[in-house]
């Protein structure tokens, strides 16, 4: 097992992750934000996923993604069984080990498979037993570390452009006078830039292509797409900046990233230690971009 700052065994159980998430950007990460909301949290940069589910024995699948809540399904993962195909397994907060014996197996499994086993926990709980790498973050400061990776990602050009083309609210088109999304109407369709066409159109049209990253000026309006906002917001997450809030060092930081976009699949695990508390959708929302960025929801 490998990690930051000594070897050991964790203890036979833990308590409850008692942290205290806070707000993504600079300014906010150490005090709660208002009403539990993130600065810009609308779908520029959280819950990018429209319609990856793909259907496999009657139930949505969001395979190496674990996103089930914010993206619609009725659990925060997706089938247990599906970790056998991962190459990379990420427990992100969740101590199978004491919380989730039945899932623990699967793991076990994995890890015997050949699958990197990597726990992100701000202790050394009993789940790192047997895992590959245990990533001490500091407690409260998941999102950061989320937008660090994709920061690493998309700053290589490693993101999945054709996923989130496809899949996401990555290219829909965003108002620079009040960054609000461009829509067809009142409540009608969603805008994206047809690169074909070389014009808006709703983004429902058959066979349409939207553009992933752009300025386009719409009957007079500039617009941005929701990918660029994303990319915006991840690029202050330079790794010297993301080491200081987690307390990882950097390079830990740009291995963890690489390796996860590299595995090819990867899957992460979130548990409730990071999402039982104040604030609480915005490590999991973050998590979940992160997992749309790599492309690896509904992956089969």
């Amino acid at each position: 097992m490998v990690h930051e700052g000594g070897h050991g065994l964790g203890p036979a159980a833990r308590e409850h992750h008692g942290r205290v998430v806070a707000g993504v950007a600079p300014d906010h990460i150490d005090e709660p934000v208002d009403a539990g909301h993130l600065p810009h949290d609308d779908a520029r940069l959280h819950g990018l996923g429209r319609g990856a589910a793909e259907k496999r024995a009657g139930r949505p699948q969001f395979h190496r993604g674990q996103l089930g809540r914010p993206l619609g399904q009725g659990r925060g993962a997706h089938d247990t069984r599906d970790y056998l195909n991962s190459k990379m397994v990420v427990l992100w907060g969740r101590n199978v080990a004491d919380t989730h014996t039945s899932e623990y197996r699967y793991l076990v499994k994995a890890r015997e498979n050949g699958a990197k086993i990597v726990v992100v926990d701000p202790r050394l709980c009993s789940t790192a037993a047997i895992a590959d790498q245990w990533i001490p973050i500091k407690a409260q400061t998941d999102p950061a570390l989320a937008l660090g990776m994709m920061n690493v990602i998309i700053s290589k050009d490693l993101h999945a452009k054709d996923w989130l083309v496809a899949n996401s609210v990555a290219p829909f088109l965003v108002r620079e006078s009040d960054g609000a999304m461009l829509r067809d109407g009142e409540d009608a369709a969603w805008m994206v830039w047809d690169e074909t066409a070389g014009k808006a159109v709703p983004n429902t049209t058959e066979g349409v292509r939207g553009a992933l990253s752009g300025t386009f000026d719409v009957d007079g309006e500039p617009c941005r797409t929701a990918f660029d906002h994303l990319v915006d917001e991840v690029s202050k997450y330079t790794l010297e900046y993301t080491a200081e809030i987690t307390g990882l060092d950097p390079e830990v930081i740009e291995t963890f990233a690489m390796e996860y976009i590299n595995a090819q699949p990867a899957g992460i695990r979130m548990g409730q230690g990071m999402q039982r508390v104040w604030n609480s959708h915005s490590p999991f929302r973050t998590v979940a971009t992160l997992a749309a960025v790599a492309g690896y929801i509904g992956v089969e």
